[in-house]
């Protein structure tokens, strides 16, 4: 967990998370949102889950500005652009495929020891399970550098699930490491886990 170690848990109750909170898929300037620790994140995603695929979404925090294309969107407003990503302070990780149960338990198994929560996606099924995965971080983190992490936790959880599993365990899609990338809800009625280390 070297990789983990080095940033992931230990915010302390009160280090405010600031996050976007979006309608659906077409909503490109997103609420901005601020609670008072990690925990309260897991709160606001477990009470905004979605009915169906594609609804209510959060990210990182944008900044007020003009957007990149004035000329089609000539009003300025907290849009989900790269270009108004601010610092971070929670990383998501959008685990496309399992192969079983046993590698989404092994999954839980090395995110469990850190400040957490995991469901799983409305295309998830018990042969081949789904998950979103949403970690805190011990300090905001440019977009940079959450790309960087995401990148590296996702080979470290490769490393350790490819020597159990084989080389076809696991898959990731990597573009929710991009701060203003949609990371969506659970749907109602989704599994999901929650591993709130101390202070949380």
């Amino acid at each position: 967990h070297s990789v983990a170690r080095a940033i992931y848990g230990g915010r302390e109750m009160k280090s405010p998370i600031h996050f976007s909170a979006g309608r659906d898929t077409y909503d490109n300037s997103p609420l901005q949102m601020e609670v008072d620790g990690f925990s309260s994140l897991v709160e606001h995603i477990e009470t905004h889950r979605a009915a169906k695929k594609g609804l209510n979404y959060v990210c990182g925090p944008m900044s007020l500005g003009p957007h990149d294309r004035t000329d089609k969107h000539p009003q300025e407003a907290h849009y989900r652009l790269a270009s108004h990503a601010k610092p971070c302070s929670f990383l998501t990780l959008d685990i496309d495929y399992m192969n079983g149960a046993a590698v989404q338990e092994a999954v839980l198994s090395e995110i469990k020891e850190l400040t957490s929560y995991a469901y799983e996606t409305a295309s998830s099924t018990p042969e081949v399970p789904r998950m979103r995965v949403l970690i805190a971080l011990d300090r905001d983190v440019n977009r940079h550098e959450r790309i960087t992490l995401g990148t590296a936790f996702q080979k470290q959880l490769e490393t350790n699930l490819v020597a159990k599993f084989g080389c076809a365990a696991i898959e990731f899609d990597p573009s929710v490491y991009r701060p203003e990338q949609p990371n969506y809800n659970p749907t109602i009625g989704a599994r999901s886990w929650k591993f709130l280390c101390a202070n949380h």
